[in-house]
């Protein structure tokens, strides 16, 4: 089994705790702000932002980015993904 990445540790995170609980409340679309996950896994936005950004991550979780507000890696960046 590959080593788990911070990247992977991010994705399993926003997957837990934003898609699977939007799933369940039957939303169309979740907002996830970088800072937000940032502060829960004790990293940087830095970490956050790039690995929310990948297909990979659309692919594996079976959502679609929408919008990412502003452009950049900061902390007050928001991902709107359908669910």
């Amino acid at each position: 089994m590959p080593d788990t990445t911070k990247s992977d540790e991010v994705r399993a995170f926003v997957f837990d705790n934003y898609i699977v609980p939007a799933r369940a409340q039957k939303r169309a679309t979740v907002t996830i702000v970088a800072g937000d996950v940032a502060r829960a896994l004790n990293v940087t936005a830095m970490v956050i932002c790039p690995a929310l950004m990948v297909v990979k991550f659309e692919q594996e979780h079976g959502v679609r980015l929408l919008q990412t507000r502003p452009v950049g890696h900061s902390a007050a960046v928001t991902f709107t993904f359908r669910v």
